[in-house]
């Protein structure tokens, strides 16, 4: 069973099982497979998928690269107990059944329009995303909601209005006590 476990900081590791298909997007964007919330990945950052019972990584053209056991990574093999680094994020592939590292497997390509393998299927891209029940976000930065912004100006102008029509009575009243 060929498993990644991720690791961000201040939370418990997360392992995703990669077993039953043959490849997982991985990035921001909420259409991947394996959804990383971290300032540090690209909305789509990295491609594993299984070549032939291999598992392989590919990275997707990201913004901070995708790094396999502290080397630079464009599309290479995976061995067991590999240390996956995308953006600043780790994450530890673990192989169990899968081949072990061997570069002389077949390998996708990626062309930056759809996703699927060059030589044996095109997969058509989601039109929605398809959450696991257990969806956990894991970033640990908390999203920022947005706010009315016409809400928020008549509040400051209300208060504003409240106090002028107070100062102006207490010296209305100043003017006629005198």
């Amino acid at each position: 069973m060929a498993s990644l476990t991720v690791y961000l900081p201040d939370q418990d590791p997360i392992s995703y099982s990669l077993d039953g298909r043959e490849q997982f997007y991985i990035g921001r964007n909420p259409d991947n497979d394996i959804r990383i919330d971290h300032s540090s990945l690209s909305g789509s950052h990295a491609l594993i998928y299984n070549s032939g019972g291999t598992f392989r990584i590919q990275d997707t053209d990201s913004t901070n690269g995708t790094y396999l056991d502290g080397e630079a990574v464009t599309d290479t093999a995976m061995g067991d107990g590999s240390t996956v680094v995308f953006g600043a994020i780790q994450a530890v592939f673990s192989a169990q059944n899968a081949t072990a590292h061997s570069d002389s497997a077949p390998s996708a390509s990626y062309s930056g329009h759809g996703h699927g393998f060059a030589h044996e299927s095109f997969v058509e891209v989601a039109q929605s995303s398809r959450k696991p029940a257990g969806f956990q976000n894991l970033s640990p930065i908390e999203k920022v909601k947005p706010t009315n912004t016409l809400v928020l100006f008549a509040s400051i102008f209300g208060v504003i209005g409240l106090l002028a029509v107070g100062v102006l009575f207490f010296f209305a009243t100043q003017i006629m006590s005198a």
